[in-house]
């Protein structure tokens, strides 16, 4: 905080100290043992620091961040989700209560697959809304294409454990590749 504070702006610091104490506070030492919807408190913290960085770039808390935030937020969903499939046994184990062991893996997939419906638009809107080139545009809609059929096959297979884990992997790629071309937009203008 004392780098952030010496080096950025009060927006930026502000908005790290909310999202550590988001995770530190509400989502581990609370949400997380007690309710289902720990994943959802624990998916604001965990957009925080794209959000973060974005602000100590721009100074303000605008468009461009909330965007960040919701994209990052929806993003995380179905990520998680897909974790507490594979290592159901875990959870259920340590007494975690998020949503497959609650509520069953078939009721997963269900919000698994709305939250990609969600992020679809989210992450598409960057674009849209000129935040982020065509580059961007192009890679978020092939990923979320990609996220979007891979989340439709998880009710044609038997193998929940083995889909839960593409679901996973190709969610790094997605949130991994529109991040880096992000980047390379900013950096290479020519490229946006």
């Amino acid at each position: 905080m004392v780098c952030l504070a010496l080096g950025t702006n009060g927006l930026t610091v502000a908005l790290a100290v909310i999202g550590w104490g988001v995770y530190v506070g509400l989502y581990s030492l609370y949400m997380k043992r007690r309710s289902e919807y720990g994943t959802l408190v624990g998916s604001l913290s965990g957009a925080m620091p794209p959000v973060v960085g974005y602000c100590a770039v721009a100074g303000q808390f605008d468009s461009g961040a909330i965007m960040l935030l919701v994209i990052f937020c929806l993003w995380q969903m179905p990520h998680s989700y897909a974790i507490a499939i594979f290592r159901y046994a875990d959870y259920r184990r340590a007494s975690i209560p998020v949503l497959p062991v609650v509520r069953g893996v078939k009721m997963a997939k269900h919000h698994i697959l709305g939250y990609i419906v969600a992020f679809i638009p989210a992450s598409l809107a960057l674009g849209l809304a000129s935040q982020a080139g065509a580059g961007y545009l192009c890679v978020a809609l092939t990923m979320v294409a990609t996220e979007l059929y891979l989340a439709l096959r998880g009710y044609r297979l038997d193998d929940d454990v083995r889909w839960a884990k593409k679901v996973f992997g190709v969610s790094i790629l997605t949130i991994t590749a529109m991040s880096l071309v992000m980047v390379l937009e900013a950096m290479v203008p020519m490229l946006a």
